[in-house]
């Protein structure tokens, strides 16, 4: 909708209508400053998965693939250091809660990871009732590493 106003000559000139500039002192919300929601059951990543993911890294504190790279990085819990993930991701079936589709990744790891399984990898998996876990985690480590 547009809205006429008067100019200094007279003629009607025609505006469109615009939100107020956000700054610093307009903390008024927008849109893109919602929180992230994370997908799949919330509850689940709160609870079980959160307490499972801190004990994995506890027992595993290195990233699993600087360490098959020959380089030692710390992904402990705490500080946001790393994360442990299921090397077949559970959209693909993969086992949510068994430790052998676990590994520790430090953060670039696992971004590097994530960016791989949006363009297609995939390791070996094998498993029964739709709850895969990979063939050999070894194997599947040093086709991400390459």
């Amino acid at each position: 909708m547009w809205f006429p106003r008067a100019s200094a000559s007279g003629v009607f000139v025609y505006d469109m209508p615009s939100l107020p500039k956000r700054n610093k002192r307009n903390k008024r919300k927008q849109d893109n400053d919602r929180p992230r929601v994370p997908s799949g059951d919330i509850a689940f990543y709160n609870t079980k998965w959160g307490n499972v993911s801190r004990l994995y890294r506890k027992l595993n504190p290195l990233c699993e693939m600087c360490k098959a790279s020959g380089k030692l990085t710390d992904a402990s819990p705490g500080d946001r250091k790393g994360v442990t993930d299921h090397i077949v991701s559970v959209t693909n079936g993969g086992a949510r809660m068994d430790e052998r589709n676990f590994m520790t990744l430090c953060k670039s790891c696992h971004d590097r990871k994530s960016a791989l399984e949006k363009n297609g990898w995939t390791c070996d998996k094998g498993g029964d009732y739709g709850e895969y876990i990979p063939i050999n985690k070894a194997d599947a480590i040093k086709t991400l590493i390459k």
